[in-house]
């Protein structure tokens, strides 16, 4: 049995792993205990899911549990606003955004895990899965999957003014040839005459490029 099945077992882990850095809101607590990570991952990685390392897959890295934490309570969703997630992977971060906001985009490119998102859907009426990112313009951004050396413009046109975009990118160009380059987790924030203020930084982690990944020795099937 998956020692992280319970309510109780998460508010345990964010005592001792989320708690000593950063202060929680309420309803970020709420969402993170409500929403159990454990069914998102393949069999393979569901003793890791509370880990505080990122957790490799196939085709996407998932952000270690106190980052993705970190970046909720830092973006300050409110309930009316809508968000979109990039590379949304398992779901899970796209679903513990639903619980805190109007609606969200969750794309991702990957057949086998769209299919995981339609089915996550199903019982989701705030997520809406797609393939391809649309125009429709959104108050939050969350780039997931890995880390990026570069943000498109049409993400970066697709957040409202206001909005606010969270992504992580490698420190330095020379860690290249890293497969696990230590990287800052960034937020964006776009301001209402549509220019971008200075970028916050809220820590360090150690996370694989997202277009750049090699081969794991895990599998990501379902």
């Amino acid at each position: 049995m998956n020692m992280f099945n319970h309510e109780h077992d998460i508010e345990s882990i964010l005592f001792h792993q989320v708690r000593p850095n950063i202060a929680l809101s309420p309803r970020i607590e709420r969402a993170l205990c409500h929403i159990n990570r454990v069914p998102f991952l393949p069999p393979s990685s569901q003793d890791v899911a509370y880990s505080d390392a990122p957790i490799n897959l196939k085709h996407r890295c998932e952000m270690p549990f106190f980052v993705i934490a970190q970046i909720l309570e830092s973006l300050s969703v409110q309930a009316n606003e809508s968000a979109c997630v990039v590379s949304a992977g398992t779901g899970y971060t796209a679903t513990l955004l639903s619980e805190l906001c109007n609606s969200v985009e969750a794309c991702e490119s990957i057949s086998s895990l769209f299919a995981r998102l339609l089915d996550t859907a199903r019982s989701n009426k705030k997520l809406t899965p797609v393939s391809v990112l649309s125009d429709a313009p959104v108050h939050i951004i969350l780039m997931d999957g890995g880390s990026i050396d570069t943000i498109s413009e049409q993400v970066l046109t697709k957040l409202l003014p206001a909005g606010r975009l969270a992504y992580i990118r490698p420190i330095s160009m020379h860690n290249e040839t890293l497969d696990i380059p230590l990287c800052e987790v960034i937020i964006l924030e776009k301001t209402l005459d549509g220019s971008f203020k200075n970028p916050h930084v809220l820590t360090q982690v150690h996370l694989p490029r997202l277009n750049n990944r090699k081969a794991s020795n895990q599998s990501f099937l379902f």
